[in-house]
């Protein structure tokens, strides 16, 4: 076979119809020759569409109809009509019907043969897809959808039951989902944009964005960010390359990161959060929180619930804004070389004790100190058999603890305005 090189002048805006058996056609244009196979199938309601083909594009949509309708397309790069005839009897896919179920199958296509389907299903009906190269869609469709490809995207919408995508080269898309949802890239990004079904989600080579999720969702990346938004569902989200970024989320946050920042914003449930190397903000906090980093600052503003924060390296500083005083309301805070600052509203009826703790080598507690704007009782004192400078005392009656401690800075506790 004579593969083109470049289409000379002769050709240029001919198009050429060759008739084939029935159902198939080739058509010469822009250089290239065209051929369409179209097969079409009477079938039952959750029947299977098995599609095996080693490349090609995708495109399946649901109707109402129960009838598999396939259009194939072969664009093939070669100089003769006779070339386009023989490589198109040997590439174009084999089809067979059993029953309710309809196999697609084809290996290899041979150089400068490219391919596409254009599927229509029962929008009652099961798919099972796997290519080694290409771009997949689904949409319109309810039943199970195993999706598997080694190079291409996957992008899914408007679809009911259940979704196993797969890709080792590419990203994933499911939007508008009424199913719960397994998806694994080795090298893309995954979005998953409407939700409705339980999220098993990984990737090693790009970030998740979470987008309107109404049930639990546990995602995990090697290499990239997590972003969460209008979560109603618990979350459990691990990367070890990213940051994690969270909003309007109802339901418990158990979030942990390696590498990056952590960012909070108007949580309703429990959040957990821990990152190696990052700083961690927040603001409407309004569940439980226990953060901790190991090498960043830790600052969190509107806080309405109980909060524990430690960091090894960084200031802390929380605002908290409780107007219920019968809820709970205790906090602890802990840094290791850092200033702590604390905003409690006037009021809060809390039992308070803050201290800095003598630094091994040098004496820390004359360099540092304590500031209150609550009455509080200053001493020295011995903690863990390390000389500590402490603050402590019960404000409005007492009430819920609030521990603050630190070894290499100030601490101040303030009214919030």
């Amino acid at each position: 076979m004579q593969i083109k090189k470049r289409y000379t002048a002769i050709f240029s805006g001919m198009i050429l119809f060759i008739s084939l058996a029935s159902g198939q056609e080739i058509t010469q244009q822009d250089g290239s020759f065209r051929a369409k196979i179209r097969n079409q199938f009477d079938v039952k309601f959750d029947g299977q569409l098995n599609i095996r083909v080693s490349n090609g594009r995708f495109n399946i949509s649901g109707w109402e109809k129960q009838e598999v309708r396939i259009e194939e397309t072969l664009r093939m790069d070669v100089y003769t009509q006779e070339e386009a005839r023989r490589i198109l009897e040997r590439s174009k896919a084999n089809y067979e019907q059993d029953g309710p179920n309809i196999i697609v199958q084809r290996r290899g296509g041979g150089h400068g043969v490219f391919r596409s389907f254009t599927i229509k299903v029962p929008n009652r009906y099961n798919i099972k897809l796997k290519t080694s190269s290409g771009e997949i869609e689904v949409s319109d469709v309810e039943g199970k959808s195993d999706i598997n490809t080694t190079g291409g995207d996957i992008r899914i919408s408007r679809c009911n039951g259940i979704i196993d995508a797969r890709t080792s080269g590419g990203d994933v898309e499911l939007t508008s989902i009424r199913a719960s949802v397994e998806i694994n890239t080795a090298g893309g990004n995954i979005e998953l944009n409407g939700i409705d079904g339980e999220i098993e989600a990984a990737t090693s080579g790009g970030y998740i964005e979470l987008n309107n999720t109404t049930q639990q969702a546990r995602i995990r990346t090697s290499g990239g960010d997590l972003l969460i938004k209008n979560a109603k569902g618990e979350i459990n989200g691990r990367t070890s390359g990213g940051s994690i970024r969270a909003e309007n989320c109802e339901k418990d946050l158990k979030i942990r990161t390696s590498g990056g920042n952590i960012s909070l914003t108007n949580t309703a449930g429990q959040v957990q959060g821990y990152t190696s190397g990052g700083d961690i903000d927040g603001k409407k906090l309004f569940g439980e929180c226990d953060l901790s980093t190991s090498g960043g600052e830790i600052e969190l503003k509107d806080v309405r619930a109980p909060v524990l924060a430690k960091t090894m390296g960084g200031n802390i500083d929380v605002e908290m804004t409780l107007r219920d005083f019968s809820k709970p309301h205790f906090i602890d805070l802990n840094t290791a070389s850092g200033d702590i600052i604390l905003s409690i509203p006037e009021k809060l009826p809390a039992t308070i004790r803050a201290e800095i703790r003598l630094d091994r080598n040098r004496r820390t507690w004359k360099r540092h100190d304590i500031f209150s704007d609550f009455p509080l009782t200053k001493s020295t004192t011995k903690v863990n058999q390390r000389a500590a400078l402490v603050s402590e005392g019960e404000i409005n009656g007492g009430g819920d603890t609030i521990f603050l401690s630190t070894s290499n800075g100030d601490i101040s506790i303030k009214k919030a305005k």
